[in-house]
């Protein structure tokens, strides 16, 4: 004989007060699934606030292992007005999600929509967008806050996370005629912030960090072998002579010079 274990659960076709009828005497003990059972049909039913409300409770005692709770209390919390819980849980669920899903590609999109023209959060925007942005390039729709985001570094002077985007830009494997017609002002933004010998009065000062970056950002240039060339030569000599200025020993970047002459040569004065 075959038996068949049953596990309790929420019938597909329950309602959404059939369910929160259900389940209340015992929320906060309840199966993943059946939250997210019941969030599905609160937004299926348009009550995301009585979902949400339900679902808070939960999480408020528990730790989902499914990031798929999180996403739907996400959307839950949005269409109910709970803003600043929306973006909250939205990033919890990216934090774990699959960045090329669509419903990571959903949640990166509420999230800077959100923050920038519901919270009307720039500051919490731009911070979302350089800690997590980068990794989240697979998701299409995040692609369209990019020169949002950009705009903001160069505003900020934030040379830093301007290369970091350029090279998560590139490692996106975005087409080359994008990359010039789009991105190329920020390029060339970020060639003149280190085009310089020595810091200077509202200069980009040049970390190691940036050093990295920028040195990390040429190599995986293809797109336009000058402009390769002239950042990687740039940011090597100023690196070399705030080295020098400190008292610190360091190479000369000889080779960069040498590489970018051999196929420019009109920059053999500087």
């Amino acid at each position: 004989a075959i038996f068949v274990l049953l596990v309790a659960g929420p019938a597909a076709s329950e309602s959404f007060d059939e369910q929160r009828a259900k389940l209340s005497s015992s929320l906060q003990t309840q199966p993943e699934r059946a939250i997210v059972s019941l969030l599905k049909a609160g937004l299926a039913e348009w009550k995301p606030t009585q979902a949400f409300a339900e679902a808070r409770k939960w999480l408020k005692l528990n730790l989902p292992e499914d990031a798929a709770i999180l996403y739907q209390a996400g959307r839950a919390a949005e269409l109910s007005g709970s803003w600043k819980e929306a973006v909250a849980l939205y990033q919890q669920y990216l934090g774990r999600a699959d960045p090329a899903s669509p419903m990571a590609d959903d949640a990166v999109y509420a999230v800077y929509v959100l923050l920038i023209d519901g919270l009307r959060d720039q500051a919490g925007a731009y911070s979302f967008s350089q800690n997590h942005g980068n990794r989240l390039m697979a998701c299409p729709r995040a692609r369209q806050f990019d020169e949002w985001f950009l705009d903001e570094a160069v505003r900020r002077g934030d040379a830093k996370a301007v290369a970091e985007r350029l090279r998560a830009c590139i490692d996106a494997s975005f087409p080359e005629d994008l990359l010039v017609a789009r991105y190329e002002k920020y390029f060339f933004w970020l060639l003149e912030s280190v085009d310089t010998y020595v810091e200077e009065p509202r200069s980009v000062p040049l970390t190691r960090e940036l050093f990295e970056a920028v040195k990390g950002l040429a190599r995986a240039i293809s797109f336009d072998q000058e402009l390769k060339l002239r950042l990687d030569w740039a940011v090597s000599v100023r690196n070399y002579n705030l080295a020098r200025i400190k008292g610190e020993e360091a190479a000369a970047p000889v080779a960069e010079a040498r590489t970018l002459l051999a196929k420019y040569p009109r920059y053999a004065r500087r």
